[in-house]
């Protein structure tokens, strides 16, 4: 019996450094009781202490209330939640985002649902940015292909004017080299 103990304190104690740990929010609810347990985590994420939790709803921590009902009536007709983004609300009232896992089991003439959140707040903000960053750049580049499209509008007619040139002179015979040569010059100014 001392053993036994012995290997639930360890088992305790290993599961308590693991929920003061983590950076995932856990929680257990109860839909008679509501939050039945709260790990640190979770009062950092939302504000509360561990007691605030304890006499909240489920659906305060929504930022839309409904959607906890409706997570709640999925999950008694046995779907379960994995990484669904959703918009929190903290006791201050600002939200923010979260990646919600959980499951659902009837425990007694009781619900219980084990959630986990995962704050995502900084992943949106990064893909908010990466988003911009690529829409500067579908700009820049639409801007650079009309630069290309005009600079080599720009560079054929002058072009096209000396291989014209050209092909006189070689037709001619070199009637008057000093015309021609007047007329490259000016080409070649314009492409300058």
């Amino acid at each position: 019996e001392l053993q036994d103990q012995t290997a639930l304190k360890e088992s305790q104690s290993l599961l308590e450094s693991i929920n003061s740990n983590i950076r995932d929010g856990l929680c257990r609810n109860s839909l008679k009781d509501g939050f039945i347990y709260t790990n640190q985590s979770m009062s950092t994420l939302f504000g509360y202490s561990a007691e605030e939790f304890s006499k909240l709803k489920i659906s305060t921590v929504f930022a839309d209330p409904s959607f906890a009902g409706q997570i709640v009536s999925d999950l008694q007709s046995g779907k379960s939640y994995k990484n669904v983004e959703v918009l929190w609300r903290k006791k201050d009232g600002a939200t923010f985002w979260g990646l919600l896992n959980c499951n659902g089991y009837k425990q007694g003439d009781d619900f219980m649902i084990d959630s986990s959140i995962v704050d995502i707040s900084e992943i949106n903000q990064a893909r908010e940015e990466l988003q911009t960053n690529y829409e500067k750049l579908e700009k820049l580049n639409t801007e650079l292909d009309h630069l290309v499209y005009r600079t080599s509008h720009d560079l054929r007619t002058p072009v096209a004017s000396l291989l014209g040139l050209l092909e006189m002179l070689r037709l001619d015979d070199y009637p008057d080299p000093k015309k021609y040569h007047d007329i490259f010059a000016g080409q070649l100014n314009r492409l300058d």
